[in-house]
């Protein structure tokens, strides 16, 4: 069951970073395109993936410094970031500003690939 768990964590977090590159690659030349990838793709990625997180921390009893920060970077930004570009897509005059945030958190999904792959 946690391999399950992990592989749809992973399948989730996967398509939370390609609707963010979506979003910014697509914001200013394709707006339309943008606002569907961030409603359709990112925002409920997002909560996928935190919701499948959370089930394998429960499931494994896993702690430490790199939960923590893994919290705060899929919290923080992936979450209130991704709904935040969800927003600001559905206004023309804010499409640059979502195609940076877009990338900004594509860069933080990163990261926080990083902090998974490298724990302890």
């Amino acid at each position: 069951m946690d391999e399950l768990l992990l592989f749809l964590h992973v399948l989730a977090a996967c398509a939370l970073l390609g609707g963010l590159g979506a979003v910014a690659l697509t914001a200013v030349a394709a707006p339309a395109a943008a606002r569907a990838s961030a409603r359709l793709v990112a925002l409920p990625a997002s909560v996928v993936t935190i919701v499948l997180g959370e089930g394998l921390r429960s499931r494994q009893g896993a702690s430490g410094g790199w939960l923590d920060a893994s919290y705060l970077l899929g919290y923080g930004l992936l979450l209130v970031g991704s709904a935040v570009v969800m927003v600001l897509t559905w206004r023309a005059a804010s499409s640059r500003a979502a195609a940076i945030l877009a990338a900004t958190l594509v860069a933080a999904g990163l990261a926080t690939t990083f902090l998974m792959a490298a724990r302890p």
